[in-house]
């Protein structure tokens, strides 16, 4: 008789809020970061975070791209496929057994203290973010299984810092910092031979020609092209890694592994893409091009998620020719993140003097104002980020930031602006600073949300159907657009009176929790109604089956 196989000894897994594909709409995520009272359960768990699919051993079929690239360093250090497996919340408990020796857990936003689920926990009432819901729903189901089997848990990623303290009541071992290829495949090795792991780890950061390519397709078919910033914020997390650009070829081979299953784009991960191939902050346009022609020689666009805007100004023709590779329409734009940060040339030079460079902190508003012009001629369409809250700040700042907003308005600029808490990371140059409260909060801010929500808004109405353009579903994709429509109307007049009387609002809104029976018997009838609705009126074989009923 045939030996029965033994179980995985390396079991990497996450948390329901980064390990599903967001219905193939990443801006879908950010609805992880409201408080889970605001969001109901059935919405979040099919629209939201619908299940990753496992084959029937338990595999991922699709993971998270760190998990990956996990995966990958493990299996480059001899390891095998039958000693490490990456699998989901909801298989975690028939993949583990006796035979698990470690689990490692990928975090991001475990307790909900990132700048987004934070500054939405404190606009919208407090509470608790579907992130951290997760993660500890996560890690009570792990604490259960590591008492059954006995196996250690290693817990790392982004977000590790949020958890520090609470290992003993999580059932952490070991706490991972920084990144994993080096380090990650030594600390396994030394658990495996025995060895009591220590209470914190350091990454040791490899060079480009040490990290492996992933072997199985990642996430929204996600490839790092960069790692690291050199631009040096103090106030931001990826300015702490060594800046260095991915070989071609290590691209090439993650975008063919990322097609297997199909798909029309890759999506190239930087925290800058214009930077890629770079030597500091100065543009390499051969470099990137190059970039963008892997993608097309395989038959698909190349998509990607940040872009500084000063990277913009540097070569104006480069962002043309890559919308031309690209096929970036007005039917089909690129949405981005840019961290627009501060109108204020003060708060610019004092904690980000790389953000301008080559130019100088005066020079930001301009910057900013001629980049977004390049950008949306581009069809390049930005969600602007900015930090309020900084421990110096004076009206002034504030003032000055609220006039680039206003100039940003009067041009309609195609962005969302959105304000965000100065959120004391771990690891970077203000993590000594205290988390913001609402009494922090400044008559000033109070404006510079008013006005950049109702920005954001009336520019949400206006990209809605190609923002959820993506979403597989018909029916999700009516959902989704219906569901937009709701909250944009709800919440035109919520940060109307936010700014008149933020205390009695938030106050108001605390006591909501649309997962309580009575609000979710009254909304899911509303939206049931609405969306049958919506459905037959835009499909003509309903319209036609009910003209025999006239």
């Amino acid at each position: 008789m045939e030996d029965e196989r033994l179980g995985w000894r390396v079991v990497l897994t996450s948390d329901r809020a980064t390990m599903t594909d967001y219905n193939d709409a990443p801006s879908l995520g950010f609805g992880h970061c409201v408080p889970y009272r605001l969001v109901p359960r059935p919405i979040y768990t099919r629209l939201l975070a619908p299940p990753m699919e496992v084959d029937e051993e338990g595999r991922a079929v699709f993971a998270p791209y760190p998990l990956r690239k996990l995966e990958a360093a493990l299996l480059n250090s001899e390891f095998s496929e039958d000693d490490v497996i990456i699998t989901t919340p909801e298989a975690l408990g028939s993949v583990v057994s006796e035979d698990t020796e470690v689990l490692g857990v990928s975090v991001l936003d475990p307790m909900g203290l990132s700048p987004v689920s934070y500054t939405l926990r404190i606009l919208f009432g407090g509470g608790d973010s579907y992130t951290k819901v997760e993660f500890l729903s996560l890690m009570s189901l792990v604490k259960r299984l590591k008492a059954k089997y006995g196996f250690t848990v290693v817990a790392g990623g982004e977000g590790v810092w949020q958890i520090e303290g609470l290992e003993e009541r999580l059932g952490i071992d070991t706490l991972f910092y920084g990144e994993g290829e080096k380090t990650f495949p030594e600390l396994v090795r030394d658990i495996l031979s025995g060895s009591k792991p220590p209470r914190r780890v350091h990454g040791e950061s490899p060079d480009v020609d040490e990290i492996a390519p992933i072997v199985a397709p990642a996430r929204g078919r996600i490839v790092q092209v960069t790692r690291g910033c050199p631009r040096r914020c103090k106030f931001c997390s990826p300015t702490t890694w060594r800046f260095r650009s991915m070989p071609l070829d290590l691209i090439r081979r993650e975008v063919e592994v990322n097609l297997r299953y199909g798909g029309g784009s890759v999506d190239f991960v930087s925290d800058d893409v214009l930077l890629y191939g770079a030597r500091g902050i100065r543009v390499n346009r051969d470099a990137v091009l190059s970039l963008f022609r892997i993608a097309r020689e395989h038959g698909v666009y190349g998509t990607f998620p940040h872009v500084c805007p000063s990277t913009v100004l540097q070569d104006e023709k480069l962002v043309e020719e890559v919308t031309e590779l690209s096929g970036f329409s007005e039917h089909r734009p690129v949405f981005i993140d840019a961290g627009l940060e501060s109108g204020s040339p003060r708060i610019i030079a004092k904690y980000m003097r790389g953000k301008p460079a080559p130019w100088k902190p005066e020079d930001w508003p301009r910057i900013i104002l001629e980049a977004t012009e390049v950008m949306n001629d581009n069809y390049w369409y930005p969600c602007y980020t900015m930090i309020v809250g900084f421990p110096d700040e004076t009206p002034d700042d504030i003032v000055k930031t609220m006039e680039l907003v206003d100039e940003l308005r009067s041009m309609d600029a195609k962005a969302w602006l959105f304000p965000l808490l100065m959120i004391p990371m771990g690891g970077t140059g203000v993590e000594s600073e205290s988390f913001p409260s609402v009494a922090d909060l400044r008559e000033e801010v109070w404006e510079l949300y008013r006005v950049c929500w109702l920005h954001s808004l009336r520019f949400s109405e206006y990209i809605a159907d190609r923002l959820f353009s993506t979403i597989r579903n018909p029916f999700l994709r009516r959902l989704s657009l219906r569901l937009v429509d709701s909250v944009l109307n709800f919440l035109k007049e919520y940060f109307d009176k936010l700014a008149r009387d933020p205390e009695a609002v938030m106050i108001s809104m605390s006591s909501v929790n649309v997962n309580s029976a009575r609000w979710m018997t009254k909304l899911m009838f509303n939206l049931s109604k609405d969306i049958l609705l919506s459905y037959m009126k835009s499909d003509t074989n309903v319209q036609l089956s009910l003209r025999g009923y006239e």
